[in-house]
């Protein structure tokens, strides 16, 4: 599994290359990814158990709350 000098044959960049392109990599892709398959889940489950997640109450505007006094 080592080289020689302590290297590891299954990881042959150090953490100063591996990290930058990491963080580049799940930051500018993944993260997209992931926002897109959260919001298709909790889409679903809200249309097929509605009470299950429940949705805030709009806020009213203030000319209907004139109106109403």
């Amino acid at each position: 599994l080592f080289r020689s000098g302590g290297v590891p044959l299954y990881s042959p960049y150090g953490l100063a290359q591996t990290v930058p392109v990491m963080v580049l990599s799940h930051g500018l892709g993944a993260s997209f990814v992931e926002a897109a398959v959260t919001v298709l889940g909790l889409s679903y489950l809200q249309r097929l158990y509605p009470g299950l997640l429940p949705r805030r109450a709009r806020p009213r505007s203030p000319s209907a709350a004139v109106s109403e006094d």
